[in-house]
């Protein structure tokens, strides 16, 4: 028998079930031999769960890295815009501040030319041959009395 297995033999491995013989072959209950291989298949099992379970941290762990990095890079990229947006809203309120000229003046022109109106219509009205006269020489293409312009 060699002398690596010289132990194994001795009476405290029968009690246990287990008993080599001195080819190195286990010899002894079956039963005993099952529960061994379904022992020995278990922590196997086991180390295989605990392999695919540090695997799926580790990626839980990168996929949170990846969010948070791309979260970061589009808080970064939104208060760039937002100082880009700065000038665009500085151009705007101008735009907006050129706008409201322009309607004032256009305001402006309006209500001249709304009291031009109200004077012409109470000329018309407290001088109504003059008006005619003046009205009648439009028509005529701004002839004078005598015919001349």
């Amino acid at each position: 028998m060699p002398h690596h297995l010289s132990g194994l033999v001795r009476n405290d491995n029968i009690s246990s079930g287990l008993i080599i013989d001195e080819s190195g072959s286990p010899k002894g209950d079956p039963d005993f031999l099952g529960l061994a291989a379904v022992a020995a298949l278990v922590v196997v099992l086991i180390l295989i769960l605990v392999l695919v379970l540090l695997v799926l941290v580790a990626v839980l762990i990168l996929l949170i890295l990846i969010l948070l990095l791309a979260k970061r890079a589009k808080k970064k990229k939104a208060l760039a815009e937002g100082e880009e947006d700065g000038g665009v809203l500085a151009s705007l309120q101008n735009e907006a501040a050129l706008e409201n000229e322009k309607q004032e003046l256009l305001n402006m022109k309006n209500e001249r030319s709304r009291t031009l109106r109200e004077n012409v219509r109470d000329f018309a009205d407290a001088n109504p041959e003059i008006a005619a006269h003046m009205i009648k020489d439009w028509l005529h293409g701004g002839e004078g009395d005598n015919g001349q312009e």
